[in-house]
């Protein structure tokens, strides 16, 4: 009966901590040419419904650094300059917090 509660208590640890390095690994992905690919057409349909924006030559210089370090392997400096050009043009990005909570 004891080795019945230690193996029970081990398996639910096991759980609890294969959940949580799970969630860790999912919130904190490497930037990744899929990354960029992604950043990139977000950033193509903002430039294109932001055509009065006064930070769009801006935003359209960012996109263009950020495709050029994206085709040199450098996804993560890629990735952040296309955020920055959706910020420029007031696109908000969707976080896990701020996702809509099914009810």
């Amino acid at each position: 009966m004891k080795v019945a509660r230690i193996a029970v208590g081990a398996a639910a640890l096991c759980v609890v901590l294969g959940a949580t390095a799970s969630y860790a690994a999912e919130s904190s992905a490497p930037a990744s040419v899929g990354g960029c690919v992604d950043m990139a057409r977000k950033v193509k349909d903002a430039i294109n419904s932001s055509q009065q924006s006064p930070n769009l030559h801006e935003a359209q210089t960012l996109s263009s650094a950020a495709r050029e370090f994206c085709s040199n392997q450098r996804y993560a400096e890629g990735v952040s300059r296309y955020s920055k050009a959706l910020e420029l043009l007031n696109v908000g990005m969707m976080t896990r917090t701020d996702a809509p909570q099914a009810q």
